[in-house]
């Protein structure tokens, strides 16, 4: 009988350990799952060009965001991508996608290959 009520009190000693433990690491995960959640972005609105330093930056930034891309397009002969254009105008995809397809409307700018627009 002694030697159960000892392997008892140990089993609850083990046990108790365990719950710290648990309790420990849903801290931990409590913790992390507040750091995950996305915080507000800040800084320019969507759409609006970012300042682009080098030769001839300020020329792309003049105007609306259909006459920034109009005039980066025109001045590639073989065309240029979407990734290049974001790069050169620090615009999402969603705006310059928006410019390009009122370009195309207005019969500006036409799709020389895929993901590719030159001027007409």
């Amino acid at each position: 009988m002694k030697s159960l009520k000892k392997d008892l009190k140990a089993l609850v000693k083990d046990l108790n350990a365990i719950a710290v433990r648990v309790e420990k690491l849903s801290g931990k995960i409590a913790n992390a799952e507040k750091a995950a959640k996305p915080k507000a972005k800040r800084g320019r609105p969507r759409g609006v060009a970012k300042k682009v330093s080098g030769a001839g930056a300020g020329d792309y930034l003049k105007g609306t965001v259909v006459d920034t891309v109009f005039k980066i397009i025109k001045r590639r002969k073989k065309g240029i991508d979407t990734v290049q254009l974001q790069e050169m105008t620090g615009l999402d995809a969603k705006a310059i996608w928006n410019a390009i397809f009122k370009l195309k409307k207005d019969g500006k700018v036409e799709s020389v290959a895929r993901g590719v627009y030159g001027a007409r």
